[in-house]
C-alpha cells in the first residue's frame, strides 16, 4: 500500500480523547501527517499523553485562542502554552504557537519544530497594490528565531488574491504556508507545496472544517492521487463564479494523474477575472484554465487585448471557454461551439 502523502495534515478536532484517537487513527489512512486541535475540547478535557502516545502520524499540536480563531479563552494563555510544551516534551513533532506568544513558550525539546502562525478573517486583496503592502507587516511578524516553519491564514474574496498571497510566502526565506481561507482560496488548500508550503490542512472530518474554506482530507487525497505538487507542477483551473460546483478538477486531476503528466487543476473562483488571469500569466507554470460564466465574454476581451490569438469559434461567439498558453502568449477558443456544431452537422446535412 502507497503511503498518504506527507505534505496533507488532516486537522482533528474533537472534544473528547477518545474521538480524537478514533478521528486520528481512521485519518491515517489518507494523511501523511495531522494536526491535534486541543482547543476544539474544555480545558483538561483531554487525555494529552494518550493522545501523543498513540498518534499514528507525525504530529502537529495546536491550541488556537480565541483572538486566533480558535476556542481556548484569551486569558488562559499560561496553561496554553504549558500544553504545548507538554506535547512537545511527550514527544509531539511539531507544536503551532500565535505570532505574538512565541516570547512567551517554554523551552522546547531541540528536535521539536514550531509553527508560527498568524490568522486575519477581514478580506486580504493581495493582488492589489495596497494587499500587497498590508501582507509584508503580517509576514514579518513571522520571522521569529524558534520558528522553523511560518503559517499565514488570511481571508481573500477572489482567487486572484490567492495566487498572490501563495506567491510571495514563496519569497520567505523559511518554508511558508499561505492559507487563503474562503472557497475563493482553495488553490492554497490543494496546492500549497507548488509554492513551498511543507504541508496543507485538511478536515478529517468533512462535516465540520476546521476553517473556511478548509476541504476534506479524502478528497485532497484523491484529487491529487499520490502526487506531490512542486514548483515544477504546471498549474491550470475552472474560472468563473460560482465554481465549486465544477467536477473539473476531479476529471483533469484523475487524467493528469493516468497519463503521468506534472499538473495539476484547480477551481479558481473570482468576481473580477482580469485581475484573476493577469495573476496566472505572472506564473511562469500556469498553462491554461477553463472559463465557465459569468466570464466567458471576458476572458475573450482579455487574451486580445493582451495580444494574444482566437479561435474562429471564439471570435464568432464574442465568448471564450478556454484559454491556453503557448509559445506566442495566450489563446482563447470556444470548444462549447464546435462541440455544439460538430453534433449539429448530422441534421443540417440531412436533405
Amino acid at each position: 500500500m502507497t503511503a498518504p502523502p506527507a505534505w496533507l495534515c488532516g486537522t482533528v478536532a474533537e472534544p473528547t480523547t477518545d474521538a480524537a484517537l478514533a478521528r486520528l487513527r481512521a485519518a491515517a489512512a489518507v494523511c501523511g501527517r495531522l494536526e491535534l486541535r486541543l482547543d476544539a475540547a474544555p480545558p483538561g478535557a483531554l487525555d494529552l499523553a494518550r493522545l501523543v502516545a498513540a498518534r499514528p502520524r507525525p504530529l502537529v499540536v495546536t491550541c488556537r485562542p480565541r483572538r486566533e480563531g480558535g476556542a481556548w479563552p484569551d486569558d488562559d494563555e499560561a496553561r496554553r502554552l504549558a500544553l504545548l510544551a507538554e506535547a512537545a516534551a511527550l514527544g509531539a513533532e511539531a507544536v503551532d504557537v500565535e505570532w505574538d506568544a512565541l516570547d512567551r513558550l517554554p523551552a522546547l525539546p531541540a528536535a521539536t519544530t514550531v509553527v508560527a502562525s498568524r490568522h486575519r478573517f477581514e478580506p486580504l486583496a493581495a493582488a492589489t497594490a495596497a494587499g500587497a503592502a498590508a501582507l509584508e507587516p503580517l509576514l514579518a511578524s513571522l520571522r521569529h528565531p524558534r520558528a522553523a516553519v511560518r503559517k499565514l491564514a488570511v481571508a481573500v474574496e477572489g482567487a486572484e488574491d490567492a495566487l498572490a498571497l501563495l506567491a510571495r510566502a514563496a519569497g520567505e526565506d523559511r518554508p511558508t504556508i499561505a492559507v487563503a481561507m474562503r472557497f475563493p482560496g482553495v488553490v492554497s488548500r490543494l496546492l500549497g507545496p507548488r509554492w513551498g508550503a511543507p504541508w496543507v490542512y485538511a478536515a478529517t472530518d468533512p462535516e465540520r472544517p476546521a476553517a473556511p474554506g478548509q476541504l476534506p482530507a479524502a478528497r485532497v487525497a484523491a484529487l491529487l492521487a499520490g502526487r506531490t505538487p512542486s514548483p515544477a507542477t504546471g498549474l491550470l483551473g475552472v474560472v468563473g463564479r460560482p465554481v465549486a460546483h465544477s467536477r473539473s478538477p476531479d476529471l483533469f486531476n484523475r487524467a493528469f494523474a493516468a497519463l503521468g503528466l506534472d499538473a495539476a487543476y484547480t477551481w479558481l473562483e473570482t468576481g473580477a477575472p482580469a485581475a484573476l488571469l493577469d495573476a496566472l500569466a505572472r506564473d511562469p507554470g500556469a498553462l491554461g484554465a477553463s472559463v465557465t460564466l459569468p466570464h466567458k465574454q471576458a476572458a475573450l476581451a482579455w487574451a486580445l487585448a493582451r495580444g494574444g490569438g482566437a479561435s474562429d469559434a471564439a471570435r464568432a461567439c464574442g465568448a471564450a471557454n478556454t484559454l491556453t498558453r503557448g509559445p506566442g502568449g495566450w489563446t482563447a477558443d470556444n470548444t462549447d461551439a464546435r462541440a455544439a456544431l460538430a453534433l449539429l452537422a448530422p441534421a443540417l446535412a440531412a436533405p
